[in-house]
């Protein structure tokens, strides 16, 4: 792979890219060549998803406080 920032694993019915540089966003998921990502859009709001590993189903009352609370 050319770019560092991406992060490829590959299996044989399945493959994920992400991209390290934009918070590990999830660029592709592919299952038997099927995309299960939005692909890049103008808005980064608009496509590709951020795993919440480990902390899915794990944050009390679904809520992550930055330092104002």
């Amino acid at each position: 792979m050319a770019d560092d920032s991406l992060l490829e694993i590959v299996g044989e019915e399945i493959s994920l890219i992400v991209d390290l540089s934009l918070g590990s966003r999830v660029t592709s998921l592919k299952w038997h060549g099927l995309e299960f990502v939005v692909q890049p859009r103008p808005s980064l709001m608009d496509w590709g998803w951020y795993a919440m590993v480990p902390w899915a189903g794990r944050v009390k009352n679904g809520m992550i406080n930055d330092k104002s609370g």
